[in-house]
């Protein structure tokens, strides 16, 4: 067991220079209850980012957490908020490190529930179209995408298949008549050779409509 007392100073030193106030004390009380044992389990833990020691800060509380007092904080412990970030290889651009440098945070996520398989159907024809958006509706609707979807669509790289999905397909009419139209008769199809035939997404003009009747200029 190395310096367990010098390790609980420096804990709670900056446990209470992060947020004034109970966690301290709360912290102060965990570690009396504690073992040699748990404490070195609890710092091994920590040094191998299997545990985040926690923050209480409850709402109404009277001191509150500050992003000034962090970045005072993390200048003193030597802490890089912004970093600049190393980009892999993609569309022909090489790796490269980025000039200028970005927030980076260790934050919770979830997966998100909303994957899209789930809303997947057969559809039985495509001529149903929704005024409104120019995407199929009814019996001619075969599956929906949300931002969720898009998000996740975007994140593992597959830009294409999102700018597929919203607009030739997402209320393109022209563009979708063409697509339909060459995968018929070719067997393929490529976003270049639906240039000529783009109409323009259907749910833009009308929201751009809706926009000019309320006297809202809107450039979109």
């Amino acid at each position: 067991m190395g310096n367990r007392k010098g390790a609980e100073e420096f804990i709670l030193k900056y446990i209470e220079k992060i947020l004034p106030g109970e966690n301290v004390n709360i912290y102060r009380n965990r570690f009396k209850e504690m073992s040699n044992k748990e404490f070195e389990q609890l710092m091994v833990d920590v040094r191998d980012g299997n545990m985040i020691l926690p923050i209480i800060a409850p709402n109404g509380h009277g001191k509150r957490l500050s992003v000034d007092r962090n970045y005072k904080l993390a200048k003193e412990l030597d802490v890089h908020f912004f970093q600049r970030l190393i980009i892999d290889a993609h569309d022909g651009v090489p790796k490269h490190m980025t000039k200028n440098k970005y927030l980076l945070l260790n934050l919770p996520i979830r997966r998100t529930a909303q994957l899209l398989t789930k809303g997947v159907a057969t559809a039985t024809d495509n001529g149903k179209r929704d005024l409104l958006t120019g995407a199929v509706t009814g019996d001619s609707k075969s599956t929906t995408l949300t931002y969720p979807e898009i998000q996740v669509l975007s994140g593992i790289g597959l830009e294409k298949s999102v700018k597929e999905l919203m607009n030739v397909r997402g209320g393109d009419i022209g563009a979708n008549r063409a697509l339909e139209a060459m995968i018929e008769r070719y067997g393929k199809v490529t976003f270049n050779s639906l240039a000529p035939y783009k109409t323009g997404v259907t749910g833009i003009k009308t929201l751009k409509s809706f926009f000019a009747a309320a006297h809202i200029k809107a450039d979109i």
